[in-house]
């Protein structure tokens, strides 16, 4: 069921901007320049989002990033503390 509403998500992602750009076009009589914008957002949105749902998932095994963001690199490539 999981995947049923990950899978769902992307679709909407891809297909809301397509049709709120088309409905802005009928609105302001600027076809087809507003269902292009909706196509390329809902085009990048989605892909960003089907890429990060198929990385694989960290050490840590919750999918989030657990590299240290608070360590300082120092001019030799060592990391301090």
């Amino acid at each position: 069921m999981e995947w049923a509403s990950r899978v769902t998500a992307v679709s909407l992602e891809m297909v809301v901007p397509i049709v709120v750009g088309h409905w802005l076009d009928g609105q302001w009589t600027t076809e087809p320049v507003l269902t292009v914008v909706g196509a390329a957002f809902g085009l990048i949105a989605g892909m960003w989002h089907l890429l990060r749902m198929t990385r694989p998932p960290s050490p840590a095994g919750n999918g989030q990033d657990t590299s240290d963001r608070t360590a300082e690199h120092s001019s030799d490539g060592t990391t301090k503390k």
